[in-house]
């Protein structure tokens, strides 16, 4: 005869106890700055385009550096996430 062993809930450590409000909030910051700042660096960069008539220069550049610049805010919001 063999005993099944049963899951039993443990306690959870204080340091395993995550605030997932606040991971839910910060991840969705995260991810509106990843798609918005290229995008409206890219509109941005249309638009000096048009105006210096420069066709493709400042679309790429915008884009670029809207990316980098959502990069560098993204991994400044998650390093406050621990």
């Amino acid at each position: 005869m063999t005993i099944k062993k049963r899951f039993v809930a443990t306690p959870v450590d204080a340091k395993e106890n995550f605030d997932f409000q606040s991971i839910g909030i910060k991840s969705s910051k995260i991810a509106f700055k990843l798609v918005i700042i290229p995008i409206f660096l890219l509109f941005f960069g249309l638009f000096a385009d048009k105006t210096l008539s420069t066709t493709p220069l400042f679309i790429v550049v915008g884009f670029i550096a809207g990316l980098f610049f959502a990069l560098y805010k993204a991994k400044k919001i998650s390093g406050d996430v621990k």
